[in-house]
This record gives structure tokens, sequence and C-alpha cells, in this order.
């Protein structure tokens, strides 16, 4: 068995992105592969070049003292 036998052969397209650090995703409309962080459609329609930032997740016991009494 080759390597070429195990591995699908990819487009051009497909590898450049890859090469870049980007995430490539087959486009439909365009038949071609373009990157998922270029221009995904968010709830509203429009466009984004930017990911949405993710709120902080604070945790509610982060100012208590610490206990000797495990629950195990």
């Amino acid at each position: 068995m080759t390597w070429d036998k195990a591995y699908a052969k990819k487009s051009e397209d497909y590898l450049e992105l890859v090469a870049n650090g980007e995430t490539p995703k087959w486009d439909a409309d365009l038949k071609k592969y373009v990157s998922m962080n270029v221009s995904e459609e968010t709830f509203g329609g429009t466009k984004s070049s930017t990911p949405a930032t993710t709120p902080k997740v604070v945790d509610p016991q982060e100012d208590d003292e610490p206990s000797d009494d495990l629950p195990f």
C-alpha cells in the first residue's frame, strides 16, 4: 500500500488554506474550499471577519474559603 491510497487527494485551494493556518470549508456556491475564519454568517444575516467574543465565566465559589471537609 502506498500513501496515495491511504489519504484522500485534496485540491490546491484546500492545501493553501491549511498551510496558512486556516480551517477549510467547502462552499457549494463557489464549488471550492474557502476559509471558515473569513466570512461566517451570524444570526442577523450579516457577515463578520472576526469571531464573536465569549463572555467571561464567573466562578461563584472563587472567593470562598477552602474547607477540610471533603464530600467523599
